[in-house]
């Protein structure tokens, strides 16, 4: 009896999905987003042009709500000079040995990060340390896929 309501139920399922009109709108939607000309001419404004966004002076949940949104909606704030401060952490790509510097962001529980990559070849930076990063955003391509990050203008050690 309850292989025989599993594979109903399962019946049912297999035959509530999309109808033909909904799979037609998925198969002509393209997988790679196209970047409008709006966007384009806004990713090669100066710096200048852009707004300052500084989050120095907000509270950890603020930052991370505004960090978090701005990593996702990364094309509309490229070159806005900003201002954040967060976490050093230092990874390194296993497959080609690259290393990468990234400020994270915690939220006020420190549940939640988010990782903002950041142009760095001075001296090393000790793991964990507080920093202020100010710089451009900025996007550049890598293995083929548009990444996004901050080119350091300045970078502060804060007191812990």
């Amino acid at each position: 009896m309850r292989k025989w309501v599993v594979w109903v139920l399962l019946l049912l399922l297999f035959l509530s999905g999309c109808t033909p009109e909904e799979k037609e709108i998925i198969a002509k939607t393209p997988l790679t987003e196209e970047i409008s000309v709006a966007e384009e001419e806004a990713a090669t404004q100066s710096p200048q042009a852009r707004e300052d966004i500084n989050l120095s002076e907000h509270s950890e949940t603020m930052i991370y709500a505004e960090v978090f949104s701005i990593m996702r909606e990364w094309r509309e704030y490229l070159g806005a000079k900003i201002t954040i401060p967060g976490i050093y952490h230092l990874d390194q790509s296993d497959s080609d040995g690259v290393e990468r510097h990234y400020l994270l962001v915690l939220d006020a529980a420190a549940c939640c990060a988010v990782g903002v990559e950041f142009t760095w070849d001075a001296e090393s930076i000790e793991e964990g340390s507080p920093l202020l990063l100010i710089g451009y955003i900025e996007s550049y391509e890598y293995e083929g896929r548009q990444r996004v990050r901050v080119a350091t203008e300045k970078l502060e050690q804060l007191g812990e």
